[in-house]
This record gives structure tokens, sequence and C-alpha cells, in this order.
């Protein structure tokens, strides 16, 4: 059964709530895989309410927060700025963020999500839709190449003091 969500733009005003989700999704995502102090030093540094004010500030950052009835369970970042080379077109957007609060994972959400992610990029014009995933993550990785994307590149990804490696995928419409 499919869940029923429903989706809408962050405001200014949801600062604290973005860093809130944000850190208790990343935390609860990778905090097994990394060690307590690389977690403590990297989760204030990412998610705060000062950075993700200025992220609600910047003209080429759009978030969208989820709600399954009246409870917030996610949100996704879209972001229309500059992309790595080893994207094939400049009219591209990229999914900055797609997270959801433990509850919520594999239930069908993060996928609904996705798609409706490409009908938006659809609507902007873009070419391209792209997004970075730790190359540990087999269940994304699995479920982005379900859905078309391809890994056209890598870069590394710090966290506290341990340098990870992050595939870039791409999705060409």
């Amino acid at each position: 059964m499919k869940t029923s969500f429903s989706v809408r733009v962050a405001t200014a005003s949801d600062n604290e709530l973005l860093a809130q989700l944000g850190w208790e999704t990343f935390e609860a995502a990778f905090g097994a895989a990394n060690t307590p102090e690389d977690m403590a030093a990297y989760l204030p540094t990412a998610f705060n309410p000062s950075l993700q004010a200025a992220e609600l500030n910047d003209p080429q950052t759009i978030f969208w927060i989820i709600s399954v009835q009246e409870a917030v369970v996610g949100y996704i970042k879209f972001y229309f700025g500059p992309a790595p080379a080893c994207i094939t077109s400049s009219n591209q957007m990229k999914i900055a963020r797609l997270y959801l609060l433990p509850k919520w994972c594999g239930k069908g959400l993060g996928t609904e999500l996705l798609k409706q992610s490409f009908d938006f990029a659809k609507k902007k014009e873009c070419k391209v839709i792209w997004l970075t995933v730790w190359e540990h993550n087999t269940g994304a990785l699995a479920l982005y190449q379900k859905y078309g994307f391809k890994i056209v590149g890598d870069e590394d990804f710090v966290l506290g003091q341990d340098v990870q490696h992050d595939f870039i995928m791409e999705k060409v419409f």
C-alpha cells in the first residue's frame, strides 16, 4: 500500500526544523558506520539553524518538506548551482539530500519522492538530475540505479577526520 504524503516548499522560518531533521536522519542513517568522534565533529557543522537559514536564502536551493498526515517525516534539498565536470549537461539539478526519518524508510516513500523529483526537474527543463551517494550505501545505490542513474564520477566526503568516497550519479532525461 502506498503511503499518502504531502510536500510543501520550505520557508525561511523552517531553518530550525531542517537542522533538527537533518541531524536526526543523518545520524540514524550513518551513525553506526562511523565513529562517535567523527559524527560529533560533522553534525553541528552540517546541520545547524544558521547554516540552514543561509541555505534557505540561497536562490539556487529549494527545500521540500515531506509530511505524512500532519507529521513531518523528512525533506529533500534541490540545488541548481554549478555541477562537477563529469555531469553531462549544464541544464541540471542536484538532489543534494533526500532524508527520511528511520520509521519511514523502506515503505516506498523514497521511491515516490524520487519520482516527484524527476517531474520537478522536467518542469524546470533540466536535462540531467544528479546526486552523490556514499560508496557503502548499497540500498541507495540500488534504488538510484533502478531508476536510471549511472555512476559518472566520484568525490571525497569529509566526515570529521574520515575522508570517505562518494559516487557522483546522474540520470539523463
